[in-house]
């Protein structure tokens, strides 16, 4: 999966990737979204993968000290789109 489209189904923009590239164990994928007028900005930590069976766990990290752990499925569609299920 492109790092670079997670903006296609967040309502975050997509800044950067480290390393750059699609997404691998470890990475880092840093957003902004607007909060209060402001761009807030969070990371989003892959934290383990399977492009197999298409699933993603990562771990974001928000402002105030929240984190959210997600597993993510995708599921292809008949469209030719991908279906994101969150947990």
């Amino acid at each position: 999966m492109a790092t670079d489209r997670y903006s296609d189904w967040t309502d975050a923009r997509f800044v950067s990737a480290i390393p750059p590239g699609p997404a691998t164990r470890g990475q880092v994928v840093l957003f902004a979204a607007p909060f209060l007028g402001r761009a807030l900005r969070f990371t989003i930590t892959i934290q383990d993968l399977d492009p197999n069976r298409r699933w993603i766990d990562m771990l974001a990290r928000f402002p105030f000290g929240i984190d959210n752990h997600e597993h993510l499925t995708l599921t292809e569609t008949r469209e030719g789109g991908t279906l994101v299920r969150f947990n």
